[in-house]
């Protein structure tokens, strides 16, 4: 039997006028039955010359009956000297379409010299593979490059390839790698058989990667006009209902409320005091412990915001909320660049400075508070220790929010819970008043009785 193998510029399809055909004697056609199959190898030798051979496995009769040998045997051919073209190479068997090619072929590209081969036919398949493509160059983006070679093992008791080459360039659509165990290793950048990532630099989710941190900037801009502003004093003030739509734009440091703060901060925008464009950067840095996570403004010169293992800093309190379920620590510095201290150890708050917000636009429904006195004279004051405390520590002084005790609700928390500072220290100032305008009646009736006597 001759098979007639070819080797062309141009695929099986569209076959150019520079067509090789080499034909190869194998004697026997090449069989297969069941698992078992011939097959057919052609090698380059050590002396640069192609080499031939069948490996039976499978015995046809004159009757055409086909059976499996108990033992293999090498049957060698006599294969004419086969070159390629420069370039992209198409090889196929002619007229044997039926034929499933299994490939093993090494190239060296050096002075498109003869480049080792091994290319094996076996009929064990029923799938049909007419062709295959080579591509033979000397340069590549016109750099030499001394050897590339592609080794592959397939149907033997574990497949593999291997590829070895100065320069590997893969180009398509889509590309896909699917393996139980995948090692990548090299200087910059490599993937653990356990799926670790490593990697000195890069882009990740938008964030820029180095050997030690995380980066990104960020930016929004805000547009908003007196309109804006006024629509948010009448949500304040009561007059108006916000929507989601409003919650969704003006409510800045995201607290569920629309309120003073964000009021503030939309106001310098619509007045210019403020751009409308704001810029940070973020990093985590990995070998920083004490700056762990940071953002910076936009020259990246100033933190707006630093947390790490010793605790953290942010420069504006006005869109801050924080809960601490042990001790808290915060430095923010003012545009003044003075200072403002607070801090909480064991439940203690200390700052400098504490104002609460008590303009006119921020209320509604004004009563006058009357009786002062009744209320401060109806609350029970205790000195006790929190549960937290030791029996030896110093005992605090206060009034008790409970069913057993006395205290007004005048001065608690909207849920009952606490103690509304603000509201005692305005019910203390009113029953400051009240006293002093007794104590002036009393004087005022003091002087009758002196003028009497």
């Amino acid at each position: 039997m001759i098979l007639t193998l070819c080797i062309d510029k141009q695929p099986k399809t569209n076959p150019s006028n520079e067509l090789k055909t080499y034909e190869i004697n194998i004697g026997n056609r090449l069989c297969s039955y069941d698992d078992v199959y011939d097959e057919l190898i052609i090698t380059l030798n050590d002396v640069n010359q192609l080499e031939g051979i069948i490996k039976r496995r499978c015995n046809i009769d004159r009757f055409d009956i086909i059976t499996k040998l108990q033992e293999e045997y090498i049957q060698t051919l006599e294969i004419p000297e086969i070159t390629l073209f420069e370039g992209t190479n198409y090889v196929y068997l002619q007229d044997f379409d039926y034929l499933n090619m299994k490939i093993e072929y090494l190239t060296n590209v050096a002075m498109n010299k003869h480049f080792a081969k091994t290319e094996e036919f076996n009929s064990k398949l029923v799938l049909t593979a007419q062709e295959f493509n080579l591509k033979l160059s000397k340069k590549l983006d016109g750099e030499e490059f001394t050897h590339a070679s592609i080794v592959a093992k397939i149907n033997d008791d574990t497949s593999e390839v291997q590829i070895e080459a100065d320069k590997i360039n893969m180009k398509g659509k889509e590309f896909n790698l699917t393996a139980d165990n995948m090692t990548i290793e090299s200087e910059n950048f490599g993937v653990s058989e356990e799926g670790r990532i490593r990697a000195t630099s890069g882009e990740i989710g938008g964030f820029n990667l180095e050997s030690d941190k995380f980066d990104s900037m960020s930016s929004k801009t805000f547009n908003y006009t007196q309109e804006d502003l006024t629509r948010i004093q009448q949500i304040i003030l009561g007059n108006i209902i916000a929507t989601d739509e409003d919650y969704e734009k003006y409510d800045l440091n995201n607290n569920h409320l629309i309120d003073g703060q964000d009021s503030l901060r939309i106001s310098k925008i619509v007045n210019g005091r403020l751009s409308p464009t704001q810029v940070c950067k973020y990093i985590i840095n990995s070998q920083d412990p004490v700056r762990c996570i940071s953002i910076k403004d936009e020259n990246e010169s100033n933190d707006i915001a630093v947390f790490g293992m010793f605790g953290g800093y942010v420069r504006d309190l006005s869109a801050l909320q924080i809960t601490a379920t042990n001790n808290l620590s915060l430095k923010p510095t003012n545009s003044s660049g003075s200072t403002i201290s607070m801090f909480a150890e064991d439940g203690s708050i200390r700052c400098v400075n504490l104002t609460q917000t008590s303009k006119e636009e921020y209320k509604k429904n004004f009563e006058k508070l009357d009786n002062a006195l009744d209320i401060i004279k109806n609350i029970d004051i205790y000195k006790y220790n929190m549960k937290t405390d030791k029996d030896t520590d110093k005992k605090h002084i206060g009034f008790i929010i409970g069913d057993k005790f006395n205290y007004s609700k005048e001065v608690t928390s909207k849920n009952n819970d606490g103690v509304d500072i603000y509201a005692l220290a305005s019910v203390c100032c009113k029953a400051i008043q009240e006293q002093q305008k007794i104590i002036e009646q009393l004087q005022q009736k003091i002087k009758r009785l002196e003028s009497d006597k």
